[in-house]
């Protein structure tokens, strides 16, 4: 008995299917709101980010998302190494371009945020230095992993300090009552 492609049996198309492109689809609510996929696997009905458009021998087109490509089960649908090169390369981008608005960031924090910085101790407790000493030494010096680590240490000791003062000012306001 021949076994039936499971795409077949979802009503997607006659066996054999050939990929015949992808993409990277997002939604995003807001300027504020986090990313997210902006398509749905005609197959699974998951929401994906990574579109492949893939096309049965009856001409039937149909979109599935990267796992449900690379779980298909059909060697001749896809060169499993391209989908896994071509998702791998785009995830890279990706998070390459968030470095960089993370180490952006980073340094935007360190510029409004010096004064307050430079009476900071040195992370790793070298005399006479500061945390702003540090930074600009991290931000000047390091790879992309040292700098995305210094602006998010950057980034966590100014929001715990906020909050460290918040929270006194709250004290204080409630003692005056």
């Amino acid at each position: 008995m021949d076994k039936i492609h499971k795409f077949e049996q979802a009503g997607l198309g006659l066996a054999p299917y050939k990929v015949t492109g992808w993409d990277r689809e997002v939604y995003k609510a807001s300027p504020d709101a986090p990313i997210q996929p902006g398509g749905t696997c005609d197959y699974c009905g998951q929401g994906i980010m990574y579109v492949f458009n893939i096309e049965s021998s009856d001409g039937k087109r149909f979109d599935v998302g990267s796992d449900c490509v690379l779980k298909s089960g059909e060697a001749g649908i896809v060169n499993m190494w391209f989908v896994k090169d071509e998702v791998k390369i785009h995830k890279a981008e990706m998070r390459r371009a968030k470095d960089r608005t993370t180490i952006a960031q980073g340094n935007i924090l360190l510029r409004e945020n010096r004064d307050m910085l430079a009476t900071t101790p040195h992370p790793h407790g070298f005399e006479n230095k500061t945390l702003a000493d540090y930074a600009d030494w991290m931000f000047k010096t390091a790879g992309i992993t040292g700098q995305v680590k210094t602006a998010k240490l950057i980034k966590n000791i100014i929001e715990k300090k906020y909050l460290f003062i918040s929270l006194y000012c709250l004290q204080i306001k409630t003692n005056d009552v």
